[in-house]
C-alpha cells in the first residue's frame, strides 16, 4: 500500500508529504504483521504445521510478530500526533487542538485490532475485516466527525474575525501577515503598500 502511495505521488506529479509516508509505512506494516500473525495463529491451533506455506514465518516466531507489529502500529499512533503538533497543521487549522482527539481514537483502533488478532477472531485480512466490523466502522465516523467539528470552528472563528472595508483604508496603515519564510516556521511581516495602492499605483 505504501508502494502505490509512491507510485500514484510520482503518477501524478504530487510532492509526497514526508508525514504520510512515514505514517503509511508505520500502519500498513502493523496490519501486514496482523495478517501473517494470523496465519500462523490458525497454524498453531489447527496443528496444520509449524511453518506458513511459501513463507518464512514459523509459528515460534509468533510472539516477536506480535511485539513488532504492536510496535509498528503504536509508532503510527506517534507520527499522527507529531504532525498534529506540526506548524503545517497550525496554519491550516486554528483550532488544530481538537484534532488531538483523532489520537486516542486511533490508538483505540490499532489496539483492538491487535486484541481481535490476539483472540483468534480476525479475519485472514486485516482491511477488509476493518470494512466489515461494526467498532471500525464507528471510529471512522468518530474521525470524520472530529474533522467536521474542527472545520466548523475554523469556520466560525474566519466569520468573526473584524475585516476593514476597503474605503476605511487610510494612507499611512501598515498591515501584518504571516507566512513560511524558510523551513516550517510561521513569520509575520508588514506590509507598506497602502499608499501605492490609495493612488491607483502598483503597491
Amino acid at each position: 500500500y505504501t508502494l502505490r502511495i509512491i507510485g500514484g505521488a510520482f503518477a501524478t506529479n504530487v510532492e509526497l508529504s514526508f508525514w504520510l509516508l512515514a505514517f503509511s509505512m508505520f500502519i500498513f506494516l502493523s496490519l501486514a504483521i496482523i495478517k501473517r500473525y494470523t496465519e500462523l495463529l490458525s497454524l498453531k491451533q489447527q496443528q496444520r504445521g509449524s511453518k506458513a506455506r511459501g513463507r518464512g514465518y514459523e509459528v515460534d516466531d509468533i510472539p516477536l510478530l506480535a511485539a513488532l507489529g504492536g510496535a509498528s502500529g503504536y509508532l503510527s499512533v506517534l507520527v499522527l500526533a507529531l504532525y498534529l503538533n506540526s506548524d503545517r497543521v497550525q496554519m491550516l487549522y486554528e483550532h488544530s487542538s481538537r484534532l488531538w482527539a483523532l489520537c486516542p481514537v486511533f490508538l483505540f483502533w490499532i489496539s483492538r485490532m491487535w486484541m481481535t488478532a490476539h483472540r483468534g477472531k480476525m479475519d485472514d485480512d486485516p482491511i477488509v475485516f476493518a470494512l466489515k466490523d461494526h467498532g471500525s466502522q464507528l471510529v471512522v465516523l468518530i474521525m470524520a466527525a472530529i474533522f467536521l467539528l474542527t472545520g466548523l470552528l475554523v469556520a466560525a472563528a474566519r466569520a468573526q474575525t473584524p475585516t476593514i472595508p476597503l474605503d476605511e483604508v487610510r494612507v499611512g496603515m501598515v498591515g501584518v501577515g504571516r507566512t513560511v519564510f524558510s523551513g516550517t516556521q510561521l513569520e509575520d511581516f508588514k506590509v507598506h503598500g497602502f499608499v501605492s495602492f490609495l493612488d491607483g499605483s502598483a503597491g
